[in-house]
C-alpha cells in the first residue's frame, strides 16, 4: 500500500495556506480596513442615487452610519459613540454634529430625538466629526468644523471661569473633516482656505482632514508657522500641535491606500480619546508600536503643493 504524504495546514488570516505547522497566523489589518473603506465609499454610491431622487436630508446618512458603526463596534464600552449635539450650562448647543465620541461615563444623554440625534454635555465629548459624501461644497464642511470648534471653546471659556482650581481642566475634543470621494476636490480651493484660517485663528481648524479615496491625511506638523519641518512619520501626539499644515500618505501608496488610512485615523483617534479623557489605558504601548510600522509620511507642506500626491 503506497505511503500517503501528510500535508499539514495552517490557516492565515489574510493570506495564503501554509505547510508549515509551527507558522503564526497574520491578521492583515490593512485589508480589513481596505474593506471596511470601501463599504464607506460604497455608501457615498448609495448616497448619490437618494441625492438624485432629491432625497438631500438622507443623501449624506449612509456613509455617517457607515463610519460610526467602524468605531461603535471597536471601541471599549467605555466609550461612546453618537450623532447628536453638544449643549454648556447655558442650554446653548453646537450646530449637529455628524459623530461624536464620548466619555461614556460622563455623557449623560439628556435627550433624544426620534431620528436618533443625542444631546449631551459639551464635557462628555473626546472627538467630533464632520462627515461628507464628496467634497463637492468642501468649503460649508471646512466651515461647519469651525464653527462647532469655535462654539466649543467659547463653552469651555465659560465653564472654566467658573470652576473652582481644584476642579479638573476641560479638554478640547479632537476634530475630524471626512470627505469619501474626492474626484471634485480643488487643491488650490483648499490652500486658500487653510491659509485664511491659519492667520485668523490656527486653533479653530480640524486636526485632520481625510480624503479618503486619494489615500491623504492634512495634518499640522510640531514647529511655528514659519517653521518648515522635515519631511518624516506624522506622530499621533502631533495633533496638538498648530504647525504648518503637511500633506501625508500612507509609506506604501497602492490599492489599500483608503484602507492604510483609514487604518491610521483609527488607531489615531484611539491614542486622542486615550489622552483627552484621562485613562491612559494600556493600548498606549501597542499604539506606540504601530505608528512606527503603520506610520504616515510627509509629502511636504499643503501651502506649497501644485499636485495631489
Amino acid at each position: 500500500m503506497a505511503n500517503k504524504k501528510k500535508l499539514k495546514l495552517n490557516t492565515v488570516v489574510g493570506g495564503s495556506p501554509t505547510n508549515n505547522a509551527s507558522a503564526l497566523g497574520k491578521l492583515d489589518l490593512e485589508r480589513l480596513f481596505q474593506v471596511e473603506a470601501m463599504e464607506l465609499l460604497g455608501a457615498v454610491d448609495k448616497g448619490a442615487v437618494l441625492h438624485g431622487s432629491y432625497n438631500i436630508r438622507d443623501s449624506g446618512a449612509s456613509i455617517e452610519s457607515a463610519f460610526r458603526n467602524i468605531l461603535d463596534s471597536r471601541l471599549p464600552s467605555i466609550f461612546g459613540v453618537m450623532q447628536g449635539y453638544l449643549f454648556d450650562d447655558e442650554v446653548s448647543c453646537t450646530p449637529q454634529i455628524d459623530c461624536i465620541v464620548t466619555d461614556a461615563e460622563e455623557s449623560h444623554e439628556i435627550l433624544k430625538s426620534i431620528e436618533g440625534s443625542t444631546y449631551a454635555p459639551f464635557t462628555c465629548a473626546l472627538a467630533v466629526f464632520e462627515i461628507k459624501n464628496t467634497c463637492y461644497d468642501f468649503s460649508a464642511a471646512f466651515d461647519q468644523v469651525l464653527k462647532i470648534n469655535k462654539i466649543f471653546l467659547e463653552m469651555k471659556n465659560r465653564g472654566e471661569q467658573r470652576k473652582s482650581q481644584d476642579e479638573p481642566g476641560i479638554k478640547v475634543p479632537i476634530s475630524i473633516l471626512l470627505f469619501g470621494k474626492t474626484d471634485d476636490c480643488s487643491l488650490l480651493k483648499i490652500q486658500s482656505l487653510y491659509e485664511k484660517q491659519f492667520v485668523k485663528n490656527p486653533n479653530l481648524l480640524p486636526h485632520y482632514t481625510i480624503l479618503l479615496d486619494k489615500g491623504i491625511v492634512l495634518a499640522h506638523r510640531f514647529g511655528g508657522a514659519f517653521f518648515t519641518f522635515p519631511r518624516g512619520e506624522l506622530k499621533f501626539d502631533e495633533y496638538e500641535s498648530r504647525g504648518c499644515v503637511h500633506i501625508f500618505t500612507p509609506k506604501k501608496c497602492d490599492d489599500l491606500k483608503s484602507g492604510r488610512v483609514l487604518l491610521w485615523l483609527y488607531f489615531a483617534v484611539v491614542f486622542a480619546i486615550n489622552r483627552i479623557s484621562g485613562k491612559n489605558l494600556k493600548i498606549k504601548y501597542f499604539l506606540d508600536q504601530f505608528q512606527e510600522s503603520h506610520g504616515l509620511i510627509s509629502a511636504g507642506e499643503l501651502s506649497k503643493a501644485t499636485t495631489w500626491p
